[in-house]
This record gives structure tokens, C-alpha cells and sequence, in this order.
């Protein structure tokens, strides 16, 4: 008896891998991104030094956070679709429960101690990173 032949399949495993891309790519393709987690930081980092201040914080996190993030200028409402929040930071802020964040939210929702949890007075790119961690999907 000699080896059975081994049949070819060419859109075996490429499907296969389609259907585990479809799968998760939802949930990968909402979080932020490392580029986007640069975006960010460099809204907040306003004097471009690598550190983020109080002040450059509560200056620019309008900006980084909520103006960014809104698909529609003329519509205020941030929907959760429109951020890589984790469903749970998402429902915290939203002030009401109305199904939607404002910039009165998520300004309420961000605090720099958060991010600044060694107090410093500053925080780094790998503080942001860390933190945004635990808000995003």
C-alpha cells in the first residue's frame, strides 16, 4: 500500500482564516490603535516634550478625547461606536445613561490623576499607554 495522496485545497485554509478574521476583527478594529494613541498624546503634549502637565491636560483633553472622536461636527453626541472605549469606561461616563457621551462627560469621566498615578506632575507616553489600557476595548 503507498501513501494516500494528499489532495490540494487552495481556499481551504485561506478560508479558514477569513472566517477567524471576521470574527475578531470587530472588536480588534474598535480599540485604539498605537497611531491613534500617538494622535493623542500629541494633542495633549502641546509643547512636544515627551511629558504631559496638568495644564496641557485639562487644556487640551477636549480635543484628544471628545472633538476627535466625532464623526459629525454638527451632532455633540459621542456614541459609543465612535470610540475605542471599553463598554464598561463608556457607560460609567455617560451622565445619565442617554446612550451617548458629551464633552461635559467625558471631561468628568478623564481625570489626569488617573493618568499621572506616580505624581509626578507630568505623565509619559508609556503612562497614557497604561492607562488607556484599562478604558479601552
Amino acid at each position: 500500500m503507498g501513501r494516500a495522496k494528499r489532495q490540494f485545497r487552495p481556499f481551504g485554509s485561506a478560508l479558514v482564516a477569513l472566517l477567524f478574521a471576521s470574527i475578531l476583527l470587530p472588536v480588534a478594529a474598535s480599540a485604539y490603535t498605537l497611531q491613534e494613541a500617538k494622535e493623542i498624546f500629541a494633542i495633549l503634549d502641546a509643547n512636544h516634550d515627551g511629558k504631559v502637565t496638568k495644564v496641557e491636560f485639562e487644556a487640551n483633553k477636549m480635543d484628544a478625547f471628545y472633538f476627535r472622536s466625532r464623526p459629525n461636527e454638527q451632532d455633540p453626541r459621542l456614541r459609543y461606536e465612535d470610540t475605542g472605549l471599553s463598554r464598561e469606561f463608556f457607560e460609567r461616563a455617560d451622565n445619565g445613561h442617554k446612550g451617548y457621551l458629551t464633552g461635559l462627560d467625558l471631561a468628568d469621566a478623564i481625570h489626569f490623576e488617573d493618568i499621572d498615578v506616580t505624581h509626578r506632575g507630568y505623565f509619559t507616553f508609556e503612562d497614557f499607554i497604561a492607562r488607556l489600557k484599562t478604558i479601552s476595548r
